[in-house]
């Protein structure tokens, strides 16, 4: 009742009456101050200190924070979502400069990406030349502009997919199809009745012939060569996909690809 302490660690001087953690990214505050992971933050306004950022950063009437370190003044910083920020008019990744992109025209867009006018990149700082004039986000990791499809899978990496961009629609955060062929966020699925496909619940997707499931998700290895995602059986007219891993059909249960009851 006397003292705070972080991890085993006492915090000296924090006020235990009115100490409080905001949520698990470390910060929180009492009646002196502001906290990071246990460390005072210095000179942090304990009246008008917050975290912001979905708890990522933090700020006060003064200055914006992220961990215990000042990011600049508060009217001078623009966080973004990730560690994006621009700071006195550069743009910073964490702590780092990012002296090639263009701070005047930098926004985010929606999902994993943002751009310049130069580029597109993701929350996780991974870019890709594009036609950032036409460039639009879609749904789940998938964008496009004019000339190609992308998808945000892999950690800091976008990756164009071989798709339609005219013709592209993203169906759920697994599944995309243009006028001809379906893809996950992978890539091309192969035997895939493209004007009937749709998208189901989670990694589901069945057209009028066939059941279909991906383990692709943001974080998976991109696949170029064309797969058969097919539940082997499946009956397509009467399939529902009851969650991200379990469906049904009029003959068997199904976890994953796997029929599971008869």
């Amino acid at each position: 009742k006397n003292n705070v302490f972080h991890y085993g660690q006492l915090i000296a001087g924090a006020d235990t009456v009115t100490f409080k953690v905001f949520n698990e990214n470390g910060y929180a505050q009492d009646s002196t101050g502001g906290y990071y992971r246990g460390y005072r933050i210095e000179g942090a306004d304990p009246e008008t200190f917050e975290v912001v950022d979905e708890g990522t950063r933090a700020q006060d009437k003064n200055y914006v924070y992220s961990a215990a370190q000042i990011m600049g003044p508060r009217q001078k910083v623009v966080l973004l979502p990730g560690e994006w920020s621009i700071v006195n008019n550069v743009v910073r990744f964490g702590p780092r400069e990012q002296p090639g992109i263009d701070a005047a025209t930098f926004q985010y867009v929606g999902g994993d990406y943002l751009t310049d006018k130069n580029a597109a990149y993701t929350i996780y700082e991974g870019s890709i030349e594009v036609d950032v004039p036409s460039f639009v986000y879609l749904k789940g990791p998938f964008a496009k502009d004019k000339n190609s499809v992308y998808s945000s899978t892999i950690g800091d990496r976008i990756w164009p997919i071989a798709a339609q961009a005219s013709t592209f629609v993203a169906l759920s955060d697994f599944w995309g199809k243009d006028d001809k062929n379906a893809y996950t966020v992978r890539g091309e699925v192969v035997g895939v009745d493209a004007g009937s496909f749709k998208g189901l619940v989670g990694q589901y997707a069945k057209d009028k012939n066939k059941v279909f499931y991906t383990n692709a998700e943001k974080g998976s290895e991109y696949i170029e060569n064309p797969k058969d995602l097919s539940l082997p059986g499946a009956d397509a007219s009467s399939f529902e996909a009851l969650n991200n891993f379990f469906g049904k059909d009029k003959n068997h249960g199904y976890y994953r690809r796997e029929a599971i009851l008869s």
